[in-house]
């Protein structure tokens, strides 16, 4: 009997597929929780083989909970869903120690064949995905780069950048730029898609 977490943060989807899993005979699920920095307190204490993590979670995402849970309860297995499986985030997941990663766009069987697979010890990722992770190399922006960036991701004017930062508005802007050189983009929006498809924007 494979003993199955479930997290996500959309009640019905987690519901449903809480469903799914426990009416099949060899998954049981012992625990469901709707945010991030449930997972591990939660595992620590029912002890499950295999996680299903959405990417999305609250407080701490999933890449963020798989790591987490990879301190917490190193003999329990991880399955991030993911609605934008992104080159990036699959590199993120599988260096967070992540046993599978695959699209919220699949059938309930792949599902739980997925869970089989990741529980049996398998890597549980499209060949595609795998292919295109291996192609994403480290961030080439600095810590303070990426601090700056994420902010602007976040809807955050230059003025409060600065503020929040403690920083010069030129200084701001003159990291922007570094951004925009580095990452070869042309707009600021460019580098938001360049860094978000490479998950780059990930705090260090």
């Amino acid at each position: 009997m494979t003993r199955v977490l479930v997290a996500g943060d959309e009640r019905m989807v987690r519901e449903l597929m809480v469903a799914a899993l426990d009416r099949e005979p060899d998954l049981r699920v012992v625990a469901e929780v709707a945010t991030g920095a449930e997972v591990a307190p939660v595992a620590c204490r029912v002890g499950p083989d295999v996680a299903v993590l959405s990417a999305s979670l609250r407080d701490l995402d999933g890449v963020d909970a798989v790591t987490a849970l990879r301190r917490s309860v190193p003999g329990c297995r991880s399955l991030v869903l993911a609605a934008r499986p992104s080159p990036g985030l699959v590199r993120s997941a599988l260096a967070a120690g992540a046993s599978g990663l695959v699209h919220t766009d699949l059938s309930l069987a792949e599902l739980l064949g997925a869970v089989r697979g990741v529980a049996a010890g398998r890597l549980v990722v499209a060949p595609e995905l795998l292919g295109a992770a291996a192609e994403v190399g480290r961030s080439p922006l600095s810590a303070r780069e990426t601090d700056v960036l994420r902010r602007v991701a976040e809807g955050r004017h230059p003025t409060d950048i600065a503020r929040e930062l403690s920083l010069t508005v030129g200084t701001v802007r003159n990291h922007l730029s570094a951004v925009l050189r580095k990452l070869d983009a042309r707009t600021q929006i460019e580098a938001l898609a360049i860094a978000r498809d490479r998950d780059w924007l990930r705090p260090g």
